[in-house]
């Protein structure tokens, strides 16, 4: 369940599930007589039952399981115990850690992915730094987290311990919520499907469909702010003014990424048109852009 890789060329990685939930029908106190809760905690990182949540109350559920880093032996052990009860495995999180020597190195790759890295067909990515002290007491040693994607199909990405083996990590996580959407994201139906689920292959498929890596670029956005787009010669005037004027605009409005770009423009477009009157050049040029595609460019610099 847990899988190591090593080679000369690539660092230690760890493979496995960080967090699973499982919505069940039977009641709570049932549950707490039913399962082995000491053994199955000493098998991960923690093991809880608790009441459904308000929304899982809605299909009627009435309690739910939650595993943190589970051995193959504590999903064996759920399976025999729970294999007569009619529940759903309603969130996962599929998660890689990439070990490194120190923190610095994490955080150093870390800060190599943040501001190019994006969820394909999404353009919702958001950097979030974390107020108030670092909890290293649960493993954190880094203020900033990559979220990419909508809720119910989240990657997520960070600097912090291994839960696994302690070490300092880049960790990676695809957060899966709702039975339907993870049995079409990664073929997971049941515990036996956690048992042998091929990580593998799952990270291998979802680092070729849905990441990419991108910047963007600045100069395009310039001629095209300054209506040079078409214009094939420049005076060296022009050349330097677009070397100024992109990453201005991006200083100003604090633009750190294309999804940040993309956003920005989106939210424009949507203020002007609820806004009533005549529109400005500049606001005109903004209400006919359509391809956002133009200001990017692929990022090859991942250390």
């Amino acid at each position: 369940m847990r899988k190591t890789e090593k080679d000369d060329h690539k660092k230690p990685q760890i493979l496995h599930f960080d967090k699973i939930r499982i919505n069940s029908y039977e009641d709570v106190r049932y549950l707490h007589r039913l399962l082995p809760k000491s053994e199955l905690s000493k098998e991960s990182h923690y093991f809880k039952i608790g009441e459904a949540s308000d929304i899982a109350r809605m299909a009627y559920f009435k309690s739910k399981m939650e595993v943190v880093v589970p051995s193959t032996k504590c999903l064996e052990i759920l399976k025999e115990n729970i294999l007569s009860l009619d529940s759903f495995i309603s969130y996962v999180e599929v998660a890689r850690d990439t070990i490194y020597r120190s923190e610095n190195e994490a955080e150093l790759m870390f800060k190599s992915f943040a501001g190019y890295l994006r969820k394909k067909y999404s353009y919702k990515t958001e950097l979030y730094v974390h107020r108030g002290k670092i909890d290293y007491k649960k493993g954190f040693f880094s203020y900033k987290t990559n979220y990419c994607g909508q809720y119910g199909f989240r990657y997520v990405i960070y600097p912090r311990y291994s839960k696994i083996n302690g070490q300092p990590c880049l960790h990676e996580e695809w957060r899966i919520v709702g039975a339907s959407t993870i049995k079409r994201k990664t073929g997971i139906e049941s515990i036996s499907d956690l048992i042998t689920f091929d990580f593998e292959a799952f990270f291998a498929r979802q680092d070729k469909q849905y990441i990419i890596y991108e910047e963007i670029d600045d100069k395009k956005l310039a001629r095209w702010m300054m209506g040079l787009s078409r214009k094939k010669k420049l005076t060296k005037r022009q050349k330097i003014r677009i070397d100024i004027n992109g990453r201005f605009f991006l200083n100003v409005y604090e633009i750190s990424n294309y999804s940040d770009l993309v956003n920005f423009f989106k939210k424009i477009k949507s203020e002007l048109k609820a806004t009533r009157g005549r529109k400005n050049k500049w606001e005109n040029k903004i209400l006919s852009l359509n391809n956002y595609e133009k200001f990017k460019r692929p990022y090859n610099n991942i250390l």
